[in-house]
Order: C-alpha cells, then structure tokens, then sequence
C-alpha cells in the first residue's frame, strides 16, 4: 500500500524533519518511558522502581526494611522511597580509594603535628 503525502512544504524540508524525527525516536529506545517511572518527577519511588534502582530483587527490598537497613516510609501497607535517600544509602557504603586514605592520613598527621606545636 502506497501512502500519499500532499504537502505545500518544500520537500527537503519534509525529509529533513522525517530524518529528525526517525533519529529522535532511535535514540529513546531503552530508555524508561514517563509511564514506566511517574513517580521519578517527584522523587518517590515504589518498590518495584526501587528494586530497580539498587539492582536488587524485591524480596531483598522486603528484608532490608525488615533489619532496618532501608531507608522507608509506609502507607496504607505500601512501602515508598526517597529516590535521594535511597542515593544516600548507596553513598554511604562507598569504599575510599587508596589515594584518599593516604590524603587524609597526611592531613591528619599534619594537624596532629600543629596541635602539639
């Protein structure tokens, strides 16, 4: 089936935004949608977009709450997190690389030095 287009737009002009659009829409594939993360504009998140977030199943979700590890807040039965928080807690158990042992071990030392001064 042919489609027929009947334009008053020069036709490099309608080829041009044709070859935008098809770009535009090649460059959204894979990634979420507005429907799949509504609650992303507000910065609260529901378990599944957590378990998302952290990369984990949702039953590991289930027993971090439960030992008190997850930052959380319920209501009506559900379980809701801070997109911030939930970065916060990623944050926390970040590892110093050896450069910045040694950094504060100096200025540690060099403090300590002053101090006794």
């Amino acid at each position: 089936m042919n489609n027929v287009v009947l334009s008053t737009r020069n036709i490099d002009d309608l080829i041009s935004d044709i070859a935008n659009e098809v770009i535009r829409k090649i460059n959204t594939v894979g990634q979420p949608s507005l429907d799949d993360h509504k609650a992303d504009n507000s910065g609260i998140l529901n378990i599944s977009q957590a378990a998302s977030l952290l990369s984990l199943k949702i039953p590991t979700i289930y027993s971090l709450i439960s030992r008190g590890d997850l930052p959380v807040m319920k209501k009506n039965g559900r379980c809701y997190f801070s997109k911030a928080e939930l970065m916060g807690y990623l944050k926390s158990g970040r590892k110093k690389t050896r450069q910045e042992i040694s950094e504060e071990a100096e200025a540690y030392s060099v403090k300590r030095k002053r101090s006794r001064q």
